[in-house]
């Protein structure tokens, strides 16, 4: 921890942050853009010039003025986000304490906005083939595709995969970081892990057969790293013939939802998707759900029996129990 502070300028820290997220990034310019982009944005809203100053109204007050620009409840926590981290780095790092709060993060005070359910948008088993049988004349973007349906992977890492990343013989898909040149690359989570290869994906990867000599396993037109955005536009050019417009993270969906429909735990789901088991239960709890009609029926489908008449004592009257 740096020396104890009460008094920084917000823009030193700003710029020390931000170089801190670009630092422990993966490499690609894609994973930290946003986040600093979204750290200076809010920060120009909160109008204070000393770090100690940042207050929950302050705070309060940016997440209202997104808000009122019509930002997402999701958007808005995402700016909220990026403030707690900046405090917390403000505390942790420099020391600082805040006028309102002392050692406490101020943004903890400012609840968050209340979400809507994720709209999860995935292929059904006869889309899977329609999509897979278009695409027969483009063998490698199949095969892609195929990993993406059948594994479960994200965009960036499909096109970052290596041949060694591949393990054909052991029927398995490392997700893992490397250093390809001068590329490094990590998981999105900052975990490596790995995934089974299905019989029908190992069928998809032997009839595609991979790229020769190249390092990536799926390299681009140029025998080069994929650009993330190009690989997306490239799908939806060669899909428009087939009247689909499916992206990658429908695809990956698709893998999940198979897998909670087969009754797979959302934990195991988690694990194979590098995904945190909250994120798999607000995504994938409701299909799981779909096929617990049975689990509830455990009682009788016939009429319930009538009691016996009760015993009348010597007076008359019903005995008592």
């Amino acid at each position: 921890m740096g020396l104890f502070r009460r008094s920084m300028p917000v823009g030193e820290l700003v710029d020390e942050f931000a170089g801190s997220i670009i630092s422990r990034s993966n490499g690609s310019k894609k994973s930290w853009v946003t986040d600093v982009n979204r750290l200076r944005a809010a920060v120009d809203l909160l109008d204070v010039k000393k770090v100690e100053e940042i207050s929950s109204e302050a705070v309060a007050g940016v997440l209202s003025a997104k808000e009122g620009e019509g930002r997402s409840p999701k958007t808005i926590n995402n700016y909220r986000e990026i403030l707690h981290r900046l405090c917390g780095y403000a505390i942790r790092e420099k020391g600082v304490s805040f006028r309102e709060t002392g050692r406490e993060n101020p943004v903890a005070r400012v609840p968050k906005r209340r979400e809507a359910a994720p709209e999860i948008t995935y292929l059904e088993r006869p889309q899977i083939e329609g999509v897979l049988g278009g695409l027969s004349g483009e063998p490698q973007l199949r095969a892609m595709v195929a990993v993406l349906i059948f594994a479960g992977l994200r965009r960036g890492e499909l096109v970052h995969l290596t041949r060694k990343d591949i393990d054909i013989e052991r029927r398995l898909i490392h997700v893992r970081a490397k250093t390809v040149g001068d590329i490094k690359w990590q998981p999105k989570t900052r975990r490596n892990r790995s995934v089974p290869i299905s019989e029908r994906l190992f069928a998809e990867l032997s009839r595609w057969g991979g790229a020769g000599h190249s390092t990536w396993y799926f390299p681009s037109p140029e025998g080069m790293l994929w650009d993330e955005d190009n690989f997306s536009r490239g799908l939806r050019r060669v899909q428009r013939p087939l009247g689909t417009n499916w992206g990658c993270l429908d695809f990956r969906h698709t893998f999940g939802t198979q897998l909670a429909r087969n009754g797979v735990s959302l934990f195991k789901i988690a694990t194979l998707m590098g995904n945190s088991p909250e994120i798999c239960r607000r995504h994938y709890a409701f299909l799981s759900s779909e096929d617990l009609k049975e689990e509830v029926e455990f009682g009788s489908a016939e009429p319930p029996a009538i009691p016996p008449r009760p015993p009348e004592g010597p007076s008359g009257a019903r005995a008592a129990f």
